[in-house]
Order: structure tokens, then C-alpha cells, then sequence
């Protein structure tokens, strides 16, 4: 039990033993999207319509019309964090990403 113990805090404690700094990255992006012939649906009637010309084989409901290149400027919130103590003489840099739905905490 007393190890179990002293394994649990050492493994604690190598977790939280690193230093982190939180930055602000300024990004531009510029992404060239397909234009849809989508039109908004006003009944029920254009949703069923909509369906059926989708599962109609061959037919091409959603074939794009176009493109429109569109772009902004972002500010990137970033951590990075490294151990108090980094082992090895070459330590590797990862960059992690997440999805949405979460964030750096």
C-alpha cells in the first residue's frame, strides 16, 4: 500500500514538474472554398425535393458552381511548456493540437 503510495506522488510529480508560457501567434489564412447551388429551404416540400435529388443516382444536386477564395488574419493562442529537468541531449519538440470542444486546460 505505502508503495502504491510513493509511486502515485512520483508520477504526480513529474506530471506538474514543468514550466509554461502562453503565447500569441498572429496567423493569415487563406483557404479557396467551392461555391454551392444550395438554396435556402423555405417548407418541407423543398427539404424532400432536396433529399430526393440527392439520392436520385447520377443526379447532381450539390455539384459546385464556383470557388471563392477567402481569407483573415487570426491570433493563435499557444502553451508551451517543457520539463524543469529535460532528459537526453537532443529533446524532441512536439506540437499537439486539439479539436473543437477543447481547449489548453
Amino acid at each position: 500500500m505505502f508503495t502504491l503510495f510513493i509511486v502515485t506522488t512520483l508520477l504526480a510529480t513529474s506530471v506538474v514538474a514543468k514550466h509554461c508560457q502562453n503565447f500569441t501567434v498572429p496567423v493569415s489564412i487563406t483557404a479557396r472554398n467551392e461555391i454551392f447551388n444550395v438554396f435556402p429551404f423555405e417548407t418541407s416540400l423543398d427539404v424532400t425535393s432536396f433529399v430526393q435529388d440527392l439520392l436520385n443516382i447520377g443526379g447532381n444536386t450539390l455539384g459546385p458552381t464556383g470557388t471563392k477564395t477567402v481569407s483573415g488574419q487570426y491570433n493563435m493562442s499557444v502553451e508551451f511548456c517543457q520539463p524543469d529537468s529535460p532528459k537526453g541531449k537532443d529533446p524532441i519538440l512536439q506540437f499537439l493540437v486539439h479539436d473543437i470542444g477543447f481547449d489548453k486546460t
